[in-house]
């Protein structure tokens, strides 16, 4: 698989603590979605990251923070971490589709931000 970026996945807690891990190695889309709505057409900003079955470690879930780059947020309060996240260009996943299990040729976990 191609591959361009480094990431680093944030996991914001309940308890306003955070735990991050990093993926070396994973395809980074930006993307300019289109969609038609009555005569207006919506463009909405997307990034699409493919990460390979050797690169993907850990889980990544709905919600997470992923940044591009191997970032180090430790000792950053939970606020002071938003607004670092907002600083780097943090997107937030909406979507992850694992391919590791349905697909023998194309092994990877396709994750979807806004």
């Amino acid at each position: 698989m191609r591959t361009n970026a480094d990431i680093t996945v944030v996991r914001l807690k309940k308890d306003g603590s955070f735990e991050s891990f990093k993926l070396y190695g994973v395809l980074w889309l930006d993307k300019l979605v289109r969609t038609v709505s009555g005569k207006s057409v919506i463009k909405t900003a997307e990034t699409e990251i493919h990460i390979s079955e050797a690169a993907y470690t850990d889980a990544i879930r709905t919600g997470d923070m992923i940044v591009k780059g191997t970032m180090d947020y430790t000792g950053l309060s939970s606020r002071d971490l938003r607004t670092q996240l907002e600083a780097d260009n943090g997107v937030t996943v909406t979507i992850v589709s694992d391919f590791i299990t349905i697909s023998s040729r194309l092994k990877h976990v396709e994750v979807i931000c806004e």
